[in-house]
């Protein structure tokens, strides 16, 4: 029992030891049982750059007591070359040959074939398999390594640049390059081929999204050895700064339909820089001027814009101007309300005119008032040019009181001008 446990024993061994030979992974197993037999049968080249070759050696020998005659090679191996065989070669009985196989790429992928040896000891033909890989001898380098955008506020953008340069010795083919949002890249247009020692600048963009941290990825691929080559890209946003309006609610009091009554509204930011990305208005009746959209305001900065109420009929208006926050629109808006009312508009009107001044002035604005000597409240919205008034807000059995002034090109204003009174009839 011992006797026969150690044979199959031994028989497993061997069994082991041939489909290990045989199923060897990447390696061809050549079957050679005629009596030309070679060494090595199977030609691993590794890789090769292109352009240049490598050659291994193999041996042939003659296992039959008479002699053995090569007559013919056929070759399915592109880039392979056989050498030193001269047809038709006759090794004698017992006797050895040496040739050599010579692999030079033809592109930097891997290749594999085989070479047979048509000989007279055999009905087929002695099989040799060979492999190789290609690559090319080109080196993309990019400079710098990496980018750094710095600290980037929201609604800003900046960019660097970015360049390649082949340091091999051939030509490399730039395939693509490319990065991922919020990264982009301009200034470059792939395929493009780089001589040695050639080098091609383009920039990388950066434009915030969201507070925090921002990387990614510039990716260039080209034919080089390293073909892909990774520039790293990161920046830092600071989050959004508190943006607040002033007064948070405006009052327009009684507007006579048809006229327009305009005040104005402070917007401010705390603590980081804030982006206004659009407004929206629920009535009509409201309209924003001064104010260009988007708008980035940094840390303490303020803006004035205009509200202006143009009643389209009588009774009370109310409204909400809403200003949404963030470069995309996606932060908490912010909402200052509006109201005011229409009147019906008076039949009765008045009308006013006075010299044009001496001085070099733009305009003029008109002043009214309930008691004489004032106090006086402005009526025109904006500077006028014209030397005439007509005040359509008066209401019947009122007596009124005027004043106007008049405006340089610095907005300077002059004293009140003598003062006109007029009574208005009772209906």
């Amino acid at each position: 029992m011992l006797t026969r446990f150690v044979r199959f024993a031994t028989l497993s061994l061997l069994l082991n030891v041939l489909l290990a030979s045989v199923f060897q992974p990447g390696v061809f197993a050549a079957t050679n049982a005629g009596p030309l037999q070679c060494s090595p049968c199977a030609l691993g080249f590794g890789n090769v750059k292109v352009t240049q070759s490598k050659t291994l050696s193999i041996t042939l020998t003659n296992t039959r007591s008479t002699s053995v005659t090569v007559s013919a090679i056929q070759k399915s191996a592109p880039g392979f070359q056989v050498g030193g065989l001269t047809l038709p070669l006759t090794v004698p009985a017992g006797k050895t040959a040496s040739f050599h196989i010579t692999f030079t790429p033809q592109n930097n992928q891997t290749t594999q074939g085989s070479i047979h040896l048509v000989n007279s000891g055999s009905s087929s033909a002695l099989g040799i398999y060979v492999s190789g890989t290609g690559v090319t001898s080109g080196s993309l380098t990019a400079n710098p390594a990496s980018i750094n955008f710095g600290t980037i506020p929201l609604g800003t953008s900046i960019e660097k640049t970015q360049t390649l340069t082949n340091s091999g010795t051939v030509n490399v083919t730039v395939g693509s390059v490319a990065s991922g949002n919020p990264f982009w890249i301009s200034g470059i247009t792939t395929p493009m081929t780089l001589a040695p020692g050639a080098s091609v600048t383009f920039y990388a963009h950066f434009r915030p999204q969201a507070s925090g941290t921002a990387s990614g990825n510039l990716a260039a691929y080209s034919s080089a050895n390293d073909y892909r080559v990774v520039v790293p890209l990161s920046a830092s946003v600071p989050g959004s700064g508190q943006l607040s309006v002033s007064p948070s609610t405006l009052n327009f009091g009684s507007v006579v339909v048809g006229s327009s009554k305009s005040l104005n509204a402070t917007l401010s930011t705390s603590g980081a820089s804030a982006t206004i990305s659009s407004a929206s208005m629920t009535s009509s009746e409201f309209s924003v001027s001064g104010l260009p959209l988007p708008l980035t305001l940094a840390a303490g900065q303020t803006k004035s814009f205009t509200i202006t109420f143009t009643p389209q009929s009588s009774g009370a208006a109310n409204a909400s101007l809403s200003l949404k926050t963030g470069t995309t629109g996606t932060g908490t808006p912010v909402a200052e309300s509006l109201a005011g009312a229409g009147t019906a508009a008076s039949p009765h009107s008045v009308s006013l005119a006075w010299k044009p001044s001496a001085s070099q002035v733009i305009g003029y604005n008109v002043y009214r008032g309930a008691k004489s000597g004032g106090p006086y409240a402005r009526l025109n919205s904006a500077t006028d040019s014209a030397t005439a008034y007509t005040d359509i807000s008066v209401q019947g059995g009122q007596t009124y009181y005027y004043v106007v002034t008049a405006v340089d090109s610095s907005n300077q204003e002059s004293i009140y001008s003598n003062q006109a009174q007029a009574a208005v009839p009772t209906p």
